[in-house]
């Protein structure tokens, strides 16, 4: 699973370092790429939708490995921490920078508080320009 802002495809140069028996699915998460149209109302939803979508996937008595970095990680983590997963044959699981989220309400208000101010300028300045920053 790919990071914020990312999609599926940023994951073509690391497949052909598997080796050829591997099967691998790359998704969009929901918001993202061939997805941007799913838009759900709470972290939950997110995961949910992209453990449905694993398990659509996934093959009986076949284990799988899941792969995920940043926002990928952390809905991999979030679907690992909850029942979500239970129908899955997860063998293991990669994590790369992805961490479950700030455990202090003062942290949580104040990321908020940026968070908005993100989506402020992404609503009124070019992707261009509040990605250079």
């Amino acid at each position: 699973m790919h990071g914020f802002l990312g999609s599926a495809q940023d994951w073509r140069s690391t497949i052909q370092y598997l080796p050829a028996n591997v099967e691998v699915h790359c998704l969009d998460i929901a918001g993202h790429a061939s997805n941007q149209h799913l838009i759900f109302d709470s972290f939950e939803q997110y995961s949910s939708h992209l453990m449905d979508a694993i398990e659509a996937l996934s093959e009986p008595n076949v284990a799988m490995v899941l792969i995920g970095y940043s926002l990928g990680a952390r809905l991999i983590m979030h679907g690992m921490s909850a029942p979500l997963c239970e129908k899955l044959n997860i063998a293991q699981i990669i994590i790369e920078g992805g961490n479950f989220g700030l455990t202090q309400q003062s942290d949580r208000e104040a990321r908020w508080r940026s968070d908005d101010a993100w989506a402020r300028r992404f609503e009124s300045e070019s992707l261009a320009v509040v990605l250079h920053d």
